[in-house]
């Protein structure tokens, strides 16, 4: 079980594929196994470092305090790169992973040679909205076949994983409200993708749209078809963009 040891704990990882670094940032109640399927692609044209964030998966060790935990992901993952010897690599994140690649991104500057947030909240996510999700979570739970994928994907804690999650976000919603309160600068160019038809996140090209204030010199990128995440249902157009994007960096 590939891990690196950092600071606040020793997070997993896979890497796989050849070419430009690609990291890869789940969201939250996943983990990277999860993604394994869609990945294998992406390794024929990259090299791909997929992390199981702290508190998911592999990494279900890792601890952190509900108040901090984005910027200590992404401090962590930002450690574990540099200890692997990456020092340029692009990002795809998807609802918490695009955070915390927007806070990788903002903090780590030119090493990030772009990034991709998919289908996330935006910047606030409100105690009704928690809620929601929460309710959600606890009623597709009771689906055996649910619950055996996540065992398969998340390891025999899941339960705890999922716990953990619904906790922090409700927390989020109660007292911080927004990830941001800054302008997010950075030369990497950022794209906001998601599709319209998004069945999990209510108006989402609206919350995209919105992030512009947060970060100016983002592209917001709509599919017209698929579903949640973007990433999967529209895998195809997903990977072709990446492509072209490479092709641009000339990378």
């Amino acid at each position: 079980m590939p891990t690196i040891a950092t600071k606040h704990g020793s997070i997993f990882y896979n890497q796989s594929g050849e070419g430009p670094v690609m990291v890869f940032l789940h969201g939250g109640g996943r983990s990277s196994k999860y993604f394994q399927y869609e990945l294998r692609h992406y390794t024929t044209f990259c090299t791909v470092v997929s992390f199981d964030l702290p508190g998911h998966g592999e990494s279900l060790g890792i601890e952190l305090p509900n108040e901090k935990y984005w910027e200590l992901s992404a401090e962590i993952i930002s450690e574990a790169l540099a200890k692997m010897g990456i020092e340029r690599f692009f990002i795809i994140g998807i609802r918490d992973g695009a955070i915390i690649g927007l806070m990788l991104a903002n903090s780590l500057k030119d090493n990030v040679l772009g990034l991709f947030c998919d289908s996330f909240e935006g910047n606030e996510i409100t105690p009704e909205r928690a809620l929601k999700i929460i309710k959600h979570r606890k009623r597709i739970k009771r689906f055996f076949l649910f619950s055996l994928f996540q065992q398969f994907t998340m390891g025999n804690d899941w339960e705890k994983s999922i716990q953990m999650d619904n906790n922090r976000l409700l927390w989020f919603a109660r007292n911080r409200k927004q990830f941001f309160s800054f302008p997010v600068t950075t030369p990497s160019p950022i794209y906001f993708t998601c599709s319209v038809l998004d069945e999990e996140i209510p108006d989402i090209a609206q919350k995209m749209n919105n992030m512009k204030s947060i970060v100016p010199t983002a592209r917001v990128i709509f599919f017209e078809g698929g579903k949640h995440p973007s990433f999967l249902s529209n895998n195809h157009e997903y990977r072709k963009m990446i492509q072209n994007f490479l092709s641009n960096q000339h990378v």
